[in-house]
């Protein structure tokens, strides 16, 4: 119900539910861990009321005191304006033709002073802040973004000078995935090329299918996909016209499997089909058994499993040796009649590795035209962190880092200060280019540093600590409970492309409550002498009590009119970018 998929999602004994949904078949039951207000639910609902009731913004805080100044001045220039104008009716400079009738020149003077009063009431100020920044998270709750911090992560959003992204689960999806694989088969006798194919994928994908190792669970996806989109890799030089036979659906079934940990499985499989043995020679029985090793080079070299042929072999190395500097794991499938005492051949090579989201390039492109620092802060290896890095177009990389140092990291990239040349964030992209890079090679001493807003984006409760540290966490909604609450904005649709939503709405936040601002401003700097009758003498108009309350009224309402014209606010599109290639040179 709440991840809104389409299709029935299965459960099992010991999964977590949430909330109630279809079920389809057969009785559970259902352990209630979570009730009341620790129910996902409520979490949500809290999170939307804590939007609404947050601290209040450093801008909120200024029309705060601004409105504390201006209550006593509008008070002392009312009384200044009653002063004057009965000073002015003391010594007969108020003609007789300005009273109305029955009228004194103190209750002509009282009428000044009480307009001046009521019209120069500082609502309008008070609402400027408060009204945009709450449209604007409804707005924002509209599309996929919850804001805790309210309006002060809003006004932080709109400052931010760096974004550091934790790797694995926020600019990847977190699950190892296959992303490349090559397929052998024995040259002789080619016109069973296809019942090879066939046999292969079987064989590795029952054997895969029984271990909960991620490597195995993602191989097994990716032969499950094959299967499916009957897509598979036939080596080129197997391509034959002769018509062959497809393997019964049912012919392979697993007899043993034993999980070596840091190595791999090693199982005996049998074939109820009599295709031609390994060695090129034929069987007449209906049932083969087959020995298969699954994982890295070394279980398949205590096994003695080679490449089939020897042009295969350097082309295979190869391979490996741009799968390894890309940062990916390596499996490979080895397999022998059990009848044959020699080693087995390898036949099938897979690179398994988390891949980006697949916004998260355009994302960071269009984070940095807008003229911010972009730095990934993770705990993997170097070399892994790199290929990602170079995958989604960032060049600052901080690898190998334990949580308690991601938070130091932040304090340090707080420390490096942000130069006030950086602030085009709103201007063309080249102009954003220049002001980072001459940043950059600033001297961090220079007295045009400031301190750098830094949001830091994570998933786990590895990055809780740099999500305190740094001044606006965010997180996704694939995130841990710890790292949700450690966070001021939560993007809920897991996307990141929704950080250029988060940023661009806060600008139109930002930039709604400063037209507020200034249209009240205005409005009080030309009503209050119009109230006080300063051009009474040329125009002969009054401004009376009670129109100066409509006046007053008509004000509050254009700056809530204002505020609810962020409603017209769009989603803007983040262009699509060329993505580099996976992996990285030597």
């Amino acid at each position: 119900m709440i991840t809104g998929e389409s299709i029935p999602v299965s459960k099992e004994i010991g999964d977590i539910v949430i909330s109630a949904t279809v079920n389809q078949t057969s009785t559970i039951w259902i352990k209630a861990t979570k009730v009341g207000t620790d129910t996902t639910i409520s979490r949500i609902i809290t999170l939307v009321q804590e939007a609404q009731s947050s601290k209040k913004a450093p801008i909120e805080e200024f029309a705060d005191k601004v409105s504390h100044i201006f209550v006593p001045v509008v008070i002392a220039i009312a009384v200044f304006v009653f002063v004057v104008w009965v000073g002015c009716g003391g010594t007969g400079r108020i003609p007789s033709d300005w009273l109305d009738t029955d009228q004194n020149y103190v209750m002509f003077s009282l009428f000044f002073a009480i307009s001046v009063m009521v019209v120069a009431c500082p609502c309008a100020m008070g609402l400027a802040s408060p009204t945009a920044i709450m449209v604007g998270t409804g707005i924002a709750a509209k599309l996929g973004i919850l804001i805790k911090g309210g309006g002060e992560a809003i006004e932080l959003t709109n400052k931010i000078d760096v974004i550091a992204f934790d790797k694995t689960g926020t600019l990847t999806f977190g699950k190892p995935k296959v992303i490349d694989s090559n397929f052998f088969y024995p040259k002789k006798p080619m016109e069973n090329a296809r019942q090879y194919e066939q046999l292969i994928i079987r064989i590795v994908g029952l054997v895969e299918s029984s271990s909960d190792h991620p490597l195995a669970k993602a191989v097994a996806q990716f032969i499950m996909e094959q299967t499916m989109e009957r897509n598979l890799n036939v080596s080129s030089y197997l391509e034959t016209d002769k018509p062959v036979l497809d393997l019964p659906s049912n012919n392979v079934t697993l007899d043993t499997v034993t999980e070596v940990p840091g190595k791999g499985l090693e199982a005996r499989v049998k074939v109820d089909f009599a295709p031609p043995s390994l060695s090129g020679s034929n069987h007449d029985t209906t049932s083969l058994y087959y020995d298969v090793f699954i994982g890295n080079e070394r279980w398949l070299r205590e096994h003695n499993c080679i490449y089939p042929a020897q042009i295969i072999n350097q082309e295979a190395e190869n391979t490996l040796w741009n799968w390894k500097l890309s940062g990916s794991s390596i499996v490979l499938v080895g397999l022998r009649n059990s009848s044959e005492t020699k080693g087995g051949l390898i036949l099938a090579q897979l690179a398994v590795a988390d891949t980006p989201r697949p916004d998260a390039a355009k994302t960071v492109a269009a984070l940095k035209s807008r003229g911010i620092d972009i730095w990934m802060i993770t705990g993997d290896n170097p070399i892994t962190a790199k290929a990602i890095a170079v995958q989604v177009g960032i060049e600052n990389v901080l690898a190998e880092v334990s949580p308690e140092m991601k938070a130091e990291q932040v304090k340090w990239l707080q420390r490096r200060g942000a130069s006030f040349y950086d602030e085009s964030i709103e201007k063309s992209n080249l102009k954003a280019k220049v002001s980072r890079q001459f940043w950059r090679f600033k001297n961090s001493e220079s007295k045009d540093q400031r301190r750098a807003i830094v949001a830091m984006i994570g998933d786990g409760i590895n990055d809780s600590p740099a999500l305190a540290q740094s001044d606006l966490p965010i997180s996704i909604a694939s995130a841990t409970d710890v790292a949700i609450e450690s966070s001021s904005i939560i993007l809920t649709r897991s996307t990141l492309s929704s950080l250029i939503t988060l940023i661009a709405l806060s600008h139109s936040i930002i930039r709604r409550v400063r037209l507020n601002f200034l249209w009240a401003y205005l409005y009080n700097t030309l009503a209050i002498p119009i109230a006080a009758g300063v051009f009474f003498p040329v125009f002969h108009f009054a401004l009376r009590p009670e129109i100066a309350g409509l006046a007053m009224a008509a004000s509050s309402i254009s700056v809530v009119l204002s505020s609810l014209l962020l409603k017209r606010f769009k989603e803007p599109l983040v262009p699509e970018i060329k993505t580099s290639s996976y992996g990285m040179a030597a």
